[in-house]
């Protein structure tokens, strides 16, 4: 039975009062969403395949010609990073990436690092390393829960100077 079928059965279904009413809007409109989750087993909704994290098992069942484009893609961007360091995925919001690199690149950084900057002692550069850690970590949580808040913001104009500042001496 196609999804188109299945749709229209439910809204068949809905006008004889066949749906229950926990499924429904105040206009008397089906909640799809809801009704959605209740009807795919637990499994289906809750997990995705390997490498492809955006849609679960239950979207491949409704459209499983995806499953290729979607590894078709993954291939493609994988190909991408390898060859010129990034990848149209990554272009599409350069911001998400370096928030997604940074902290885990600069504590490399830390854990690798041979020296310090002139006039910084090895201390206080590991101090400098995990401020600039942090920022990044700030500027990912102003992105992920798109808070306009105020102190959130100064706190990562303020940090983000210590990171302009050494940013020539971010080497190994």
């Amino acid at each position: 039975m196609g999804v188109y079928t299945m749709r229209r059965l439910l809204e068949t279904a809905a006008e004889g009062q066949m749906i229950p009413k926990k499924y429904r809007l105040n206009d008397g409109s089906i909640y799809w969403h809801k009704l959605y989750f209740a009807l795919m087993p637990g499994f289906m909704t809750k997990y995705s395949l390997p490498g492809l994290g955006g849609y679960n098992l239950a979207h491949y069942l409704r459209k499983p010609w995806e499953i290729f484009e979607d590894y078709g893609r993954e291939v493609k961007f994988f190909w991408q990073r390898g060859t010129r360091g990034y990848s149209d995925r990554d272009v599409w919001s350069v911001d998400w990436f370096l928030t997604s690199i940074m902290p885990s690149m600069l504590q490399q950084l830390k854990r690798t690092t041979h020296g310090a900057p002139i006039g910084v002692g090895m201390k206080r550069w590991y101090k400098k390393l995990d401020h600039m850690t942090e920022t990044f970590k700030i500027a990912r949580q102003i992105e992920d829960y798109h808070k306009d808040s105020r102190k959130l913001q100064t706190q990562f104009n303020k940090r983000m100077k210590v990171f302009v500042r050494y940013f020539f001496n971010l080497l190994d």
